[in-house]
C-alpha cells in the first residue's frame, strides 16, 4: 500500500478539462517525472492521502502564476550539435548553462523537490554530464547534486535524486538508441555518492548516512 501520493495539477484555467490518460496522482517519482516530461506546465505536490493528492490535482491553475518553464531542446539539434562535439554520444540533451546549473543548485540546496524533479524532467543532464559522469553543482570539492543536499539535510531531495539516478530510464531519455541493458550501466547510485575531496567528512559519507 503507497505511504506517499503525487498529485498532478496541470494548472488548467477553470473549466477547461483534464486530458484523458493524465492521472490525478502517482505513486513513484518516476511516475511523476513520465508525467512532468509530456506536460511541461504540470505541478506535483507529495500527500499522505490519495483524496487529498487528487483534490490538489484538480485546482484551477492561479491566474496570477508565471510562465511555464521552457521546453527541452528539440532532439535533431540537440542530437546535432553532440555529434560533432569531441566524439561525445549523440543525446537530445545538451549540458545547461552554467547560469541554469546555478539555479539548479538553488533548487537542490533550498530542498525544492518539485523544482528539482521538474528540472530532471525537463533535462537529465542536470545530474548527469556529456561525459557519462555525475554532473558537478561546485567545481573546487567537486560536489554534485546529492552531496549538496545531503550537507544540507535535505533529505527529501536525497531520496528523490537516488530515485532518479538509480533508474534505468533516466540514462535510457539520453541516449535512447542504446540497448537496455547499455543504458542500465550507467553512472547510477554509486556514481553520484562518490566522495568529493577526500577528507574525514566527505560527501560520500555524509550522503549515505543523512539519505539512507
Amino acid at each position: 500500500m503507497p505511504t506517499t501520493f503525487y498529485g498532478i495539477n496541470l494548472r488548467l484555467a477553470e473549466g477547461l478539462q483534464r486530458p484523458d490518460g493524465v492521472p490525478l496522482y502517482c505513486t513513484s517519482i518516476q511516475e511523476v517525472q513520465a508525467v512532468m516530461k509530456a506536460n511541461k506546465t504540470a505541478r506535483f505536490k507529495s500527500f499522505s492521502s490519495q483524496a487529498e493528492a487528487e483534490a490538489f490535482s484538480r485546482l484551477a491553475a492561479d491566474p496570477g502564476e508565471g510562465a511555464a518553464p521552457p521546453a527541452a531542446p528539440s532532439p535533431s539539434a540537440a542530437a546535432a550539435a553532440a555529434t560533432g562535439a569531441g566524439g561525445e554520444k549523440p543525446s537530445p540533451y545538451k549540458n545547461p548553462s552554467r547560469p541554469d546549473f546555478q539555479e539548479f543548485r538553488k533548487l537542490v540546496e533550498s530542498g525544492d523537490e518539485r523544482g528539482v524533479v521538474a528540472a530532471v524532467a525537463r533535462n537529465p543532464r542536470y545530474l548527469i554530464s556529456s561525459g557519462d559522469t555525475p554532473a558537478l553543482l561546485r567545481e573546487g570539492p567537486r560536489h554534485n547534486s546529492l552531496h549538496l543536499a545531503a550537507l544540507r539535510g535535505r533529505d527529501a531531495v536525497c531520496r528523490t535524486l537516488l530515485e532518479l539516478v538509480g533508474d534505468p530510464r533516466l540514462f535510457q531519455r539520453l541516449y535512447p538508441d542504446d540497448a537496455p541493458e547499455v543504458s542500465a550501466g550507467g553512472c547510477g547510485v554509486r556514481g553520484c555518492t562518490e566522495d568529493g575531496d577526500e577528507v574525514d567528512n566527505s560527501p560520500r559519507r555524509v550522503a549515505m548516512a543523512g539519505c539512507s
